[in-house]
């Protein structure tokens, strides 16, 4: 009898015991679980960080950049246009430090703070880059045209341009393997002039211009391009002259015709006033 009143006792000590150790145990595999999630947490926390980080890196430099480009270059764009890029990028740069700020708090952040941080940085650094984005494209827009027309400007003007004269206008055509070149002017005491620089170019001219692409690929290209050889006639009537240009290979008038259309145009839009007003 007494040795089952032991049993029992032992039987109800070791359940007892049992369910406490039982329920430790879980309790270290619970924490050991939040531990390694919050590990995991952290280290996605630090990989997004760092990646912001480098994107807004890339930004600084770029802000940079355009700071630098806009001071060196100021000058090629009016005052309200360049007032109207430095108020963009301080803004840029503003957001640029507001977003630094927002890293440098995120480090150290709660989990409940970060939680709600995560998505605004994200977009937060996608505005800002689109920002200078936009304004770089602008501003590269700008001077690339002001370069283009740089280059434009220097470059020698057409042989037209030596029988300029005010109100010119020009019409452009071929017959015959002949380009023809239709000069009238609106003003009636430059007609004599334009007749005048007109038979002196006929007389001058034996080549024209350069070859068009089109016409290198033709060409051997182991051979210099050379301008288009002609002969020029002309003829005056009555508001100005034409001026009859034949190339000496029947293949060249489409080049020929290109070429003097494009030059036509620069008198048309006043392209030749300053070679026009030059000494003769």
């Amino acid at each position: 009898m007494q040795i089952q009143k032991t049993s029992l006792a032992v039987c109800a000590l070791t359940l007892v015991f049992g369910s406490a150790c039982g329920s430790e145990r879980n309790s270290r595999q619970d924490m050991s679980y939040t531990e390694i999630r919050e590990n995991e947490l952290e280290a996605e926390r630090a990989e997004f960080i760092q990646d912001q980080q480098q994107r807004l890196s890339e930004v600084n430099n770029e802000v940079e950049r355009l700071q630098a480009r806009l001071d060196h270059e100021a000058k090629f764009v009016d005052a309200d246009q360049k007032a109207k890029w430095s108020q963009e990028l301080f803004e840029l740069k503003r957001e640029r430090t507001d977003l630094q700020a927002q890293l440098d708090r995120a480090r150290t952040a709660s989990a409940e703070e970060w939680e709600q941080m995560y998505g605004t940085l994200g977009q937060a650094t996608a505005s800002l880059e689109a920002g200078v984005s936009k304004l770089g494209n602008e501003i590269a827009g700008v001077f690339r045209d002001n370069d283009q027309r740089q280059d434009t400007s220097q470059q020698a003007p057409p042989a037209l341009c030596n029988i300029w004269v005010p109100d010119a206008e020009v019409d452009v055509d071929d017959e015959n393997n002949v380009v023809i070149l239709e000069v009238t002017t609106k003003d009636p005491g430059s007609v004599a002039t334009l007749q005048k620089r007109a038979g002196q170019m006929a007389q001058d001219t034996t080549t024209y211009g350069q070859p068009s692409s089109a016409q290198e690929r033709r060409d051997d290209q182991s051979q210099p391009a050379k301008p288009i050889e002609v002969s020029v006639k002309a003829q005056n009537i009555g508001d100005g002259v034409r001026l009859f240009f034949t190339p000496r290979e029947a293949g060249d008038v489409d080049f020929l015709n290109e070429q003097l259309s494009r030059d036509a145009e620069q008198i048309e839009e006043g392209g030749c006033q300053r070679v026009a007003s030059a000494p003769r």
